[in-house]
């Protein structure tokens, strides 16, 4: 069965904002393999939180392709493109070069839109992507921490070591290397003493995430 590819670069918080959106997009899709590409930072919690199968580093230089006039011509982003069903790019695209570069890569279904709501329109980020991917009531049933559930990290899991996110005084959040001081309670324990990601992400992306 073919999946599902989510683009979403930007920063820790934009990636953060996305999970809520993910998640209900695996209850919509159920069975679907997700991928996603998005900041590097946030991937292995993207991983495991079971929101994406796959992870790819939206920096990465194959990844620019999709700007390119000359379409998809390397072959492991061809091999990952013709494995997808349906394309979603939370992205700019006035040319529509990224929508030609999917189609002519056999995607046929994408969906691509600005990765924020215009100016001065007053809905939470989250809404406003599930709105553009056609899914309702996302922010009310996904962002509640009863949503999230446990993690079933294992303690030698080295995934679970690549990233942290720590609050600054100011209130900004950013990343380190280590999970130790991340709030996630190892080995088949609940999220605690903190809000889960995508509550982090709504601090966040007040602090001036761009895409």
């Amino acid at each position: 069965m073919k999946g599902i590819l989510v683009i979403r670069p930007g920063a820790i918080g934009d990636a953060l904002l996305t999970f809520p959106v993910l998640k209900a997009l695996r209850e919509q899709y159920d069975g679907m393999r997700i991928t996603l590409v998005s900041n590097t930072q946030v991937l292995p919690l993207a991983q495991a939180f079971g929101v994406a199968e796959q992870a790819f580093d939206f920096q990465d230089i194959q990844w620019s392709e999709l700007f390119s006039s000359s379409g998809i011509r390397t072959s492991a982003m061809r091999d990952l493109l013709e494995q997808t069903e349906l394309a979603i790019c939370w992205m700019r695209d006035p040319d529509g070069i990224i929508e030609h570069n999917l189609k002519m890569s056999g995607i046929e279904h994408s969906i691509i839109a600005p990765g924020r709501p215009s100016t001065g329109e007053r809905l939470h980020i989250v809404d406003y992507l599930a709105r553009t991917i056609g899914l309702p009531n996302v922010g009310a049933q996904f962002i509640a921490p009863s949503s999230w559930g446990f993690l079933n990290l294992s303690s030698n899991d080295t995934t679970t070591n690549r990233c942290a996110l720590r609050r600054h005084s100011s209130g900004k959040w950013s990343s380190r290397k280590m999970l130790a001081n991340f709030p996630l309670c190892r080995s088949h324990q609940a999220i605690m003493g903190a809000e889960p990601p995508c509550s982090f992400a709504r601090r966040t992306s007040r602090y001036g995430a761009r895409e």
